[in-house]
This record gives structure tokens, C-alpha cells and sequence, in this order.
């Protein structure tokens, strides 16, 4: 079967967030009126939820913002974020308000933001991106404009890997799941076999490069307005070199390969990068590293919805098929993919082609 009749003539009913007692906004409100300076909010709505906290916005006044709420009242990403917001070139992001705990019941972890009023580039699409490439790179060329980060490359990949171990990361139920439906032995095996490689193709001199990396430089996290750019959510950046950032973007948005180059040469050029045989070099070493972070996210991000989520969020599992389409081929070119073709590709479609691997 072609992976590009994978979502060929599909329909599904996607899941959306209901809020059906008011029992979010109430909670938004009463954190809000407990500030030092409470806020009486009007039109507060649910964005989005992530692994580490929830999203909505407001208005006070004539302005919006952004509140993420996490129960968790030592959030390290809520509390990444408000040290990077501060650090960074403000004309990038959206603007920081404040951050902190309030104590309702249990105590929340906040950090308040504006609201960017633009559409991201998942709703403009990746050829806007294309078109506008040049603006993009003068804004990332402007994040560089930025105090040093608390975190390197390396400290952020030791974090992930935390999060994502099997056998940590899934009840004993979601494990014995697996174990019932695949070979989980051979996929731990992938795993592990995987950030082994990462770990040693990683050069420590990347620590030293003086650029700060947005480190989720994905669709929903570049917006723009009359053509010009900002980023958000800045809870995974860290120093190392750019051609990171740039990696993952172009993974994530499956750019086409034939483009890439061409696209790293204008990259280059808007940063004040030479562009010769030593940069192709440290470009396609840090692709490899980047190619292999992504391929590990990927399993584990349907781990987490198949496994943790039960399937229940239809779009997530959807989203992460529409990944592993749009960069297929390169994710085919690891050789922990290529030698085991049959059962990753099987794995990660099972919700839609319902095949056991």
C-alpha cells in the first residue's frame, strides 16, 4: 500500500473541547481576581491543552491575552518560558505580563501573555512560509537579538529523554497493551537504539554556539500578520546552533528536499552565515541529530495518544500520521526505520488502517 493513499477518501469525526458547566472559565475568573491586581476578564476561551498545561484567552479592556494554567505548581515549562520571554527580543513574541501560583484548592502555576492577533502558518500553509521566506529569517535573525538562555542543547535532549521512556512514561496497563498488540521488545530496542546514536553523533562544541534556538519552531508556533512574522511559546528554547531550529522546521513541515538547500543558502545569508562546504557539513551533522530527536518525538507522541489517551484524541493521532506522510522519505532514511520498515510503518497507522504489527 502507497503511504500517500494513507488518508486518501477518510472521514472522521474529530473530538473538540467542551466546556459544558463553565467550570474552566470559573476557574480562569477566579485566578484572574485573585492577582494582586485582579482582572475582571470578559470572553475567555479555551485554546488548547498541552502535555503540561491548558490555554485560553481574554480580554480585559481593548486587549487580549493569553493564560496558560498548569496543576502542576513547579511547571518547569511555564516557568522556562517566563525566564525566555524575558531574555529575549521582545519585538518577537507576544508580550510578557507576569507569571506565578495562585492557591485554589490546590496551588496553579500561571503565566500570562498578549494575545497575538495573527493566523499561524498551519492555517496560512507552508507555501506561505515559502513565499515569505526572507521575512522569516529577519525575524529569527531578531530572536538572536537575546540574552543568553539557561539551557543548552544537550540539557534539553537529557529533559526529553526523561519524558520519553517507555516504560516511565505508560501505566502498566498501557505497557502490557503494547505487549498484547506489538513486538515491545523490538520497539524499546528501536528506541533505545536510536537516542544511543543521538547521544553520539551530538558534538559538545554545539553548546558553545552563541545562537538561541526556539526548540519548537513547528506550524502553530510561527504566526504572522501582513506578512510579517512572530513566534510563540518559548518553553523549549535553549542555546546551540540555529541550524537546529531550521532542521526541525523543515522536517516538520516536510519540505520538499529538492527545495532545502536552496532555502539553507537564503537561511545563511539573512544571518550573516558563510555559506560554503564547512556549513553544508555542520548543516547535514546537525540534520541527522534533528531527523533522529523527531523520529523519536513521533513514536512517541502515538505511544502517548494509542497508549495513555486511549484513541481518544482522534486529531492528535491524525496529526501525527500527517507528519510521518509529509517526511516520509526521510524518515525511511534512518536506518532504524528502513530495517524495520514493515512494523514501524504498520505501528504508527494502526488507528487509521487497522493493521496489527
Amino acid at each position: 500500500m502507497s503511504i500517500g493513499n494513507l488518508l486518501k477518501n477518510k472521514a472522521y469525526v474529530l473530538p473538540v473541547h467542551i466546556e459544558s458547566d463553565g467550570s474552566e472559565i470559573e476557574l480562569v475568573q477566579s485566578l484572574l481576581n485573585l492577582l494582586d491586581e485582579p482582572v475582571r476578564a470578559i470572553d475567555i476561551k479555551f485554546i488548547e491543552t498541552t502535555e503540561d498545561y491548558d490555554i485560553y484567552r481574554y480580554t480585559h479592556g481593548d486587549s487580549f491575552y493569553c493564560i496558560k494554567i498548569s496543576l502542576d505548581k513547579d511547571c518547569k515549562k511555564i516557568q522556562h518560558e517566563a525566564d525566555c520571554l524575558n531574555r529575549i527580543n521582545n519585538l518577537i513574541h507576544p508580550r510578557y505580563i507576569k507569571d506565578g501560583t495562585v492557591k485554589i484548592g490546590d496551588d496553579l502555576r500561571y503565566i500570562i501573555t498578549s494575545y497575538e492577533e495573527a493566523e499561524s502558518i498551519q492555517e496560512l500553509g507552508r507555501s506561505f512560509l515559502l513565499e515569505n521566506f526572507d521575512s522569516f529569517c529577519k525575524t529569527y535573525h531578531m530572536m538572536q537579538d537575546s540574552k543568553k538562555i539557561n539551557m543548552s542543547y544537550k540539557q534539553n535532549i537529557a529533559e526529553y529523554f526523561q519524558t520519553s521512556n517507555i516504560t516511565e512514561l505508560l501505566t502498566e496497563d498501557g505497557v502490557n497493551a503494547i505487549k498484547n498488540y506489538t513486538d515491545f521488545n523490538l520497539l524499546k530496542k528501536i528506541m533505545d537504539d536510536m537516542k544511543n546514536e543521538l547521544l553520539l553523533l551530538y558534538d559538545e562544541s554545539f553548546d558553545k554556539s552563541a545562537f538561541v534556538c526556539h526548540g519548537a519552531l513547528n506550524s502553530k508556533n510561527i504566526i504572522s500578520r501582513n506578512g510579517l512574522f512572530k513566534f510563540i511559546n518559548f518553553d523549549n528554547c535553549y542555546n546551540s546552533h540555529c541550524f537546529f531550529d531550521l532542521n526541525e522546521l523543515f522536517i516538520e513541515l516536510g519540505i520538499p528536499e529538492n527545495l532545502e538547500y536552496g532555502l539553507l543558502e537564503r537561511f545563511c545569508s539573512n544571518l550573516k552565515i558563510d555559506f560554503d562546504s564547512n556549513t553544508l557539513s555542520l548543516y547535514k551533522k546537525c540534520y541527522q541529530i534533528s531527523l533522529i530527536k523527531k523520529s523519536i518525538e513521533l513514536i512517541t507522541s502515538y505511544l502517548k495518544e494509542v497508549y495513555l489517551y486511549g484513541s481518544e484524541r482522534t486529531d492528535m493521532i491524525i496529526n501525527i500520521s500527517d507528519k510521518f506522510y509529509d517526511s516520509y522519505d526521510r524518515y525511511m532514511s534512518i536506518k532504524y526505520f528502513k530495517n524495520n520498515k514493515d512494523f514501524i510503518f504498520k505501528t504508527l497507522t494502526e488507528p487509521i488502517l487497522d493493521q496489527k504489527a
